[in-house]
């Protein structure tokens, strides 16, 4: 397999793999969770941050594969990561006993958030 190509299958396969298990996890109908409301909220919450912040740095690693740190570009998978958290939301739609939020999709946008900032050394 040649170099190039070995080094883009490291880079965009394990966003393909978390992008499908984002989506298998958004497919199901119930999750687990906790029998407390708070608690089950607040786990949700941020497992929804957690999930779509690595989603984002896997999207900009593979996009940044090759540039160095000072060409990196941070728009771009910020807005395939908004996009995502958007097209996941609305699949939802299609899954019995799911409903689309946007409040999800805002924590997913945290998520990204916290990634950008702690790649580029703010927090």
């Amino acid at each position: 397999m040649p170099k190039q190509l070995l080094t883009y299958c490291n880079a965009y396969l394990p966003v393909l793999v978390w992008a499908g298990l984002i989506y298998f996890f958004s497919a199901q109908s119930s999750l687990p969770g906790f029998d407390i409301v708070a608690y089950d909220y607040v786990f949700k919450k941020l497992s929804h941050m957690t999930v779509y912040g690595i989603f984002y740095f896997l999207v900009y690693r593979a996009i940044n594969i090759n540039k160095p740190r000072t060409q990196a570009n941070w728009q771009l998978p910020f807005i395939i990561t908004a996009v995502y958290a958007i097209v996941d939301e609305f699949h939802q739609v299609f899954t019995p006993s799911r409903h689309p939020s946007p409040l999800d999709v805002g924590f997913d946008l945290i998520g990204a958030s916290i990634a950008f900032l702690r790649l580029y050394r703010y927090i």
